[in-house]
C-alpha cells in the first residue's frame, strides 16, 4: 500500500514554479493523513500515514495498514528520525507485519554511516548507504520524497530498506493535473516511477497540503491493479 517523461521543458516549468519555496528550505509539517485502499476497483481497505516532530527535535513517522478488517493483511511500521545537511538519516525504525498465516517483527538502527542494521528473525543484516546516499527506512523514505518534491528537486532516486530487504526507486516529474480524491479537490504534480516490466507507478502529491500524497495508483497491463487515494488531512 504504503505500507510503496516529459521534455525537459515541461520539467523546467515544474522546478521553475517551485522556486520560491526552494530558496528557503524547510522540512515537511507534521501530519496526519488517511486513505482508502483498493484493488482493481474494489475498495479492501484503509491506512494513514502521520509525522510527529520530538521533544528533542527528531521526528517520528508512522504508516499503517489494514487489509479486509485485519484479516488479511496489516502491519504498523515506526520510523525515528533526524536531518543532517537537510537529508534524513534514520536513527532507528520498527515493523510489525500481520498476515493470515503469522506475524513479523522487524526493528533497525543507524550504523552511524548512512546505512542500517537490521534484525529480523534474530538473523542481523547490513545494509550500508551507497552513491544514492543514506539508506532509509520505508516510512522515512516517503517523508524524504515529499521533501525533495517540496524543494524543487527533479532527480529522484532512493535506496530504502523495506522489511529485510532493499529497495532501489526512480521517479521523474510526468506533468501536473488537477485531481479529485475523497479529501476533496487538488492541483498536484504527478510523478511516475522508473521501471520495467507491464506495470506502471504513479504518484500524485498535493503542493496546498504541503506536498502530501494525495493518490498512489499501480497499473498493470495499462488498467488499474491496485490504489490509494486521500481521504482525509490535517496538519499537526
Amino acid at each position: 500500500m504504503l505500507k510503496p517523461v516529459l521534455t525537459i521543458a515541461t520539467v523546467l516549468t515544474i522546478a521553475a514554479a517551485n522556486t520560491a519555496q526552494a530558496q528557503t528550505w524547510q522540512p515537511v509539517k507534521p501530519f496526519k493523513a488517511d486513505y482508502k485502499a483498493y484493488f482493481k476497483n474494489a475498495a479492501i481497505g484503509h491506512g494513514s500515514r502521520a509525522l510527529e516532530k520530538q521533544a528533542n527535535g527528531t521526528y517520528k513517522a508512522t504508516s499503517t495498514a489494514k487489509v479486509l478488517g485485519g484479516a488479511g493483511m496489516s502491519y504498523d511500521d515506526k520510523s525515528y528520525f533526524s536531518y543532517q545537511n537537510q537529508r534524513i538519516v534514520t536513527e532507528k525504525f520498527s515493523r510489525h507485519k500481520r498476515v493470515f498465516l503469522g506475524s513479523t517483527d522487524i526493528t533497525g538502527k543507524a550504523d552511524g554511516k548512512g546505512g542500517l542494521i537490521v534484525k529480523s528473525d534474530d538473523k542481523t543484516k547490513h545494509f550500508p548507504a551507497g552513491s544514492w546516499g543514506n539508506t532509509l527506512d520505508a516510512t522515512a523514505f516517503q517523508i524524504q520524497f515529499q521533501d525533495d518534491v517540496k524543494s524543487g528537486q527533479t532527480n529522484f532516486h532512493y535506496h530504502y530498506v523495506e522489511g529485510d530487504k532493499t529497495k532501489d526507486y526512480k521517479f521523474k516529474i510526468d506533468g501536473q493535473e488537477t485531481l479529485k480524491v475523497p479529501a476533496g479537490s487538488f492541483k498536484t504534480i504527478r510523478l511516475k516511477r522508473i521501471q520495467h516490466g507491464d506495470r506502471q507507478t504513479y504518484m500524485w502529491l498535493a503542493p496546498k497540503l504541503d506536498y502530501q500524497l494525495i493518490k498512489l495508483q499501480v497499473l498493470r497491463k495499462g488498467k488499474q491493479w491496485s490504489a490509494m487515494e486521500l481521504t482525509d488531512f490535517k496538519f499537526q
